[in-house]
């Protein structure tokens, strides 16, 4: 994992940020474009690609959890002055551009005529929205994806007492104790209601399981590539394939997937017993089996056809897979995310600032209009264009400008203090 030193990015972390930030990106223009309208017929293949932007979320999770204990597990975040530069520092990075972006999607809202309503965009504005059954509210109708925000900034003001329990006992036992909050948030809801609390913990085990892949890169800790992981690799992609109308299950799956891929990407590569092989193929297999039986029952999935040829491709990819050395794995994840390194340093901005100016465009090029192919797809290419020219003006230009007034401020505090 390749690390810049000079701005203490981890510049894999930063390519995993541009990835899923554009893969939300191109999954939004597909959804509020309706790609699917000039593709008839090939909707279910367009959603098969494009269709996870959802989940494509549980990844910042997993990356946001990793980086804030990364860049945080050194200080001491037991006093409160440590704790409220913590906080300070977490505002100034997220509300600035988070603020403008709001401004933007209200201005929106009032050119497009979208209907709304006050406590919509009220509470859009101090984090309280989410898309999910129990939700207090939904977002504003011109920037739906800010519901994850609900989600970072809550997992933000539990991290000191994360921290407390890191240096209490050990970064093990939180996750496990993650797991079981996450659990009982579960368990709450099938039993009851779900709320908005409920669906916030529910996911927050994800958090912390970045939190413990920053704490095995510090240590240097090494993991063994060995045992069943590949297998249970395997498992997850079934399973978060399959059952995409069982929310909970779907996220975990993809949680799980997410996480036992930072793991192979940690993993030391080492020759694997028999028994091992053994084990990591029937784990595969049987959850391949299992998934294809579901897609004979009702109710549960979005194209059950569709789904028996992906579960088939999985079963065919396993079989190499199983085979193929880790290192290579390895090499294959730095292929693949590298191109997106830059991207990363304004993922941020991206993905908050992306949805009214995809709504923006729509209204004014599209509007009670048919249009040729080409020319929807130059629109959407100048739509992306000033996405990205926007995005990287806030946060690479923009941004610094509000860090270096917040640490003047800080340190015009000091000066004071000293010289009284």
């Amino acid at each position: 994992m390749n690390i810049d030193l000079s701005k203490k990015k981890i510049l894999t972390i930063e390519a995993i940020r541009g990835l899923a930030a554009i893969y939300v990106l191109l999954a939004h223009i597909v959804q509020l474009y309706n790609l699917n309208s000039f593709f008839p017929g090939f909707e279910f293949v367009i959603k098969t690609i494009f269709g996870f932007a959802h989940q494509a979320v549980i990844l910042f999770f997993i990356v946001s959890g990793f980086s804030i204990h990364f860049n945080y597990s050194s200080k001491n975040l037991i006093t409160k002055k440590e704790i409220g530069v913590y906080f300070r520092k977490r505002m100034v990075r997220l509300y600035p551009i988070f603020l403008i972006s709001l401004i933007l999607s209200l201005m929106v809202l009032y050119i497009t005529q979208t209907p709304s309503d006050y406590l919509r965009n009220i509470l859009s504005f101090i984090f309280l929205t989410d898309t999910s059954k129990g939700a207090i509210v939904h977002p504003i109708p011109t920037n739906f994806p800010i519901w994850s925000l609900s989600y970072e900034v809550f997992y933000y003001l539990l991290y000191p007492l994360l921290f407390f329990g890191i240096r209490k006992y050990s970064l093990d036992k939180m996750v496990i104790a993650s797991i079981v909050i996450s659990l009982i948030a579960a368990a709450y809801e099938f039993i009851f209601s779900p709320n908005h609390l409920t669906n916030l913990l529910q996911l927050y085990w994800t958090w912390v399981i970045g939190a413990l892949l920053a704490d095995l890169k510090l240590k240097d800790r090494k993991i063994l590539s060995g045992s069943f992981l590949k297998g249970l690799i395997i498992f997850s992609m079934a399973f978060m394939f399959t059952l995409e109308n069982v929310s909970l299950i779907r996220d975990w799956a993809w949680a799980l997937f997410f996480t036992l891929i930072f793991i192979s990407y940690f993993s030391e590569s080492h020759k694997t017993t028999l028994l091992q092989k053994a084990g990591n193929f029937l784990i595969g297999i049987f959850a391949v089996t299992s998934c294809f039986c579901l897609t004979y029952q009702e109710n549960i999935l979005f194209h059950p056809v569709l789904l028996r040829y992906i579960l088939i491709f999985i079963a065919l990819g396993s079989v190499f897979f199983l085979f193929f050395p880790f290192e290579k794995i390895q090499a294959l994840i730095r292929l693949l995310i590298k191109p997106f390194v830059k991207a990363g340093s304004y993922s941020y901005a991206l993905y908050i600032i992306h949805w009214p100016l995809i709504i923006l465009f729509k209204y004014i090029f599209l509007k009670n209009q048919v249009i040729t192919f080409p020319a929807f797809a130059l629109i959407v290419v100048g739509n992306v264009v000033m996405i990205f020219i926007l995005s990287r003006f806030l946060e690479l230009y923009l941004q610094p400008i509000f860090s270096d007034f917040f640490n003047y401020g800080l340190y015009f505090k000091k000066t004071t203090k000293s010289t009284l």
